[in-house]
C-alpha cells in the first residue's frame, strides 16, 4: 500500500509564515538555496537531505531543479520533500497546479503533493488530500496536471483521501483512505465542494514529496511548480540581473571600480547593498537604514546570509559607511583589494 509518510523533520520552516492566497505573478519566482521563496524543506527514512542542483537534462525553466539528485537515492520507506504555508483559505474548486518532475523509474514512488483542507469553515485543516501517478517514461521531464487528474494509478494520476492523518475527520473525509482507487480531480472537486486550503498543525497547507515504498532505490527531482498562477523556477544559482545593473557605469551605484563584487546604492534613508557572483550576475544581499546604522554605532549590523556568507555595515561619526562582505560559496574575503569590503558616503 503506498503511503505519503507524515513529515517528521522540517528543515528551515518559520512556523510564522502563515499566509493569505497568493497573488499571482507574471515572471517565474526564483527559489534557490539563497532565497527558497517560502519553501521549507526536509527529510526522513534515511533519505537524503534534498537539495537545489543544475540539471537533470534540460530542466523546463532555467538550468536547475530541486530535489533528490543522482547519484543520491532514496531508500525505501524513505522521503524528501517541499512544503509552503500559504493560499489559505482558497477554495479547493479554483486549485490550479502544475508541475514538471523527473523521476528515474516510472513507479508512483515519485514527486506527488499533498493538499491540507478545512471542510467546515474553520480555521485548521481537518482533512487531507494526497495525489498519486505514474510517470510516462523514466529520466525525462513530465509535467504533471494534479487538478486535472483523470484517476487511478496512471500518467494522468489520482487523489487519495488522507483521513488516516486525522483523529476523528468530519465528513466526508470519514472515508477510509482510497489506496487501491484514486479518484479523479472531478470527484475530489464535488466531494469537497465547500473545502478551503487551511493550515495543519505545522502551518502547512501544501506539500510535495517523494516517498520510495518499494526496494528500488529512487531518485527524482521537481521544477516549474505552479499553483494558481504563480510559478517557482528551482535553481542553484542566485538570480540574474539585467544588464545595466552591473555593467553601465552610469546606473547610479556609488563610486564602482574594477573587480568590484559588492555594489552599492544609495537611497534617501538607506543604502542598498548588492553581491555580484563570479559569472558578473548581481543579487541583493541587504539594505541598510541609515537611523539602524547610527544606533548599532561601531558594532555595526551583521546579516547572516546563509550559503552566501554574512554582510556587516557601520556607521562612522561623519555618516561614512563601511561595507564587508565575508565567508560564503564565493569565499568574501572582506578585504577591499579583493572586491568585497567599500567605503560608501551617502549623500556626498
Amino acid at each position: 500500500m503506498l503511503k505519503f509518510i507524515r513529515v517528521l523533520v522540517m528543515v528551515g520552516l518559520v512556523s510564522a509564515l502563515l499566509f493569505t492566497a497568493q497573488p499571482a505573478h507574471a515572471a517565474p519566482l526564483h527559489a534557490w538555496p539563497g532565497n527558497t521563496q517560502n519553501w521549507y524543506s526536509y527529510n526522513f527514512g534515511g533519505a537524503p537531505v534534498p537539495s537545489f542542483a543544475n540539471g537533470p537534462d534540460a530542466p523546463p525553466l532555467g538550468t536547475g531543479s530541486f530535489g533528490i539528485h543522482a547519484p543520491a537515492t532514496v531508500p525505501q520507506y524513505g522521503g524528501a520533500g517541499i512544503g509552503r504555508g500559504d493560499f489559505v483559505g482558497t477554495p479547493l474548486s479554483s486549485l490550479n497546479i502544475t508541475y514538471w518532475a523527473y523521476n528515474s523509474d516510472t513507479s508512483a514512488n515519485n514527486w506527488r503533493i499533498k493538499l491540507y483542507i478545512n471542510t467546515t469553515g474553520g480555521p485548521s485543516a481537518n482533512c487531507a488530500l494526497e495525489y498519486v501517478h505514474l510517470l510516462p517514461a523514466a529520466n525525462a521531464w513530465s509535467q504533471k496536471a494534479p487538478t486535472a487528474a483523470a484517476g487511478g494509478y496512471t500518467p494522468s494520476g489520482g487523489w487519495v483521501i488522507r483521513s488516516d492523518e486525522f483523529t476523528s475527520p468530519p465528513a466526508p473525509c470519514n472515508v477510509p483512505p482510497n489506496w487501491g482507487s484514486p479518484h479523479p480531480w472531478s470527484t475530489i472537486t464535488s466531494t469537497f465542494s465547500s473545502a478551503t486550503l487551511a493550515p495543519n498543525a505545522s502551518t502547512t497547507t501544501i506539500v510535495m514529496q517523494i516517498y520510495n515504498n518499494d526496494p528500488p532505490l529512487v531518485s527524482g527531482v521537481i521544477d516549474a511548480v505552479t499553483i494558481n498562477g504563480t510559478t517557482w523556477n528551482f535553481e542553484f544559482e542566485p538570480p540574474p540581473v539585467p544588464p545595466a545593473e552591473f555593467f553601465n557605469p552610469g546606473d547610479g551605484r556609488y563610486n564602482p571600480q574594477p573587480g568590484d563584487r559588492l555594489a552599492a546604492y544609495c537611497e534617501a534613508k538607506r543604502v542598498l547593498i548588492y553581491g555580484v557572483n563570479r559569472n558578473s550576475r548581481g543579487f541583493l544581499m541587504g539594505i541598510f537604514e541609515f537611523e539602524a546604522l547610527k544606533q548599532a554605532g561601531e558594532k555595526g549590523i551583521y546579516l547572516d546570509k546563509g550559503v552566501d556568507g554574512i554582510l556587516s555595515a557601520s556607521m562612522g561619526p561623519q555618516g561614512h559607511i563601511w561595507v564587508a562582505w565575508t565567508g560564503g560559496q564565493y569565499n568574501a574575503s572582506g578585504r577591499p583589494e579583493h572586491g568585497f569590503a567599500k567605503l560608501v558616503k551617502c549623500g556626498g
